[in-house]
């Protein structure tokens, strides 16, 4: 199994926890591996930093801004 670290996450990446739940937007990255995620929850602004084990990269939804 591959080693997940702050190395895999870009700014601006689609993440989603390994356990579901919204997609997120990263925010920011840092080298303690930890993963600052931005989503809404309806209207309200939500942010919370999660250890990048606990995150997959997802695809953009394709269609989008086009």
């Amino acid at each position: 199994m591959m080693e997940v670290t702050c190395a895999n996450f870009r700014i601006g990446n689609i993440v989603q926890a390994n356990c579901g739940g919204p997609l997120m937007h990263v925010s920011n990255v840092n080298c303690e591996n930890k993963i600052s995620c931005t989503w809404f929850d309806g209207a309200q602004f939500q942010v919370n930093i999660f250890a990048a084990e606990e995150l997959t990269v997802q695809k953009p939804p394709s269609g989008k801004g086009k």
